[in-house]
């Protein structure tokens, strides 16, 4: 999870952060969309570690992620960066 706030801070545009050739589509929460499911949030850098390079904006999700957190993140889970021909299936369910 990458911090938006920070890279924005950064003079970086952070859909093109989030979208490195390695990774082509992003979803994202909100810390507080999170916290209400009784999970924790907060910053934690990466180091380099090759071959990935070091992420300064990294933050971190703790928590035991049961059933019931699992199903609520996914229900609330929404596109930052869209990919062409994939789907959030909870969010298709509820268009239906």
């Amino acid at each position: 999870m990458d911090l938006e706030a920070l890279i924005v801070e950064a003079g970086i545009d952070p859909k093109v952060f989030v979208t490195t050739p390695r990774w082509c589509g992003s979803i994202r929460y909100t810390a507080g969309q999170l916290r209400e499911l009784g999970l924790q949030v907060g910053f934690e850098p990466l180091e380099e570690e090759h071959p990935h390079p070091a992420n300064p904006y990294h933050g971190e999700v703790w928590g035991d992620f049961n059933k019931e957190q699992q199903k609520q993140l996914r229900a609330r889970a929404a596109w930052y960066v869209t990919m062409d021909g994939v789907f959030i299936l909870e969010q298709m369910a509820k268009a239906e």
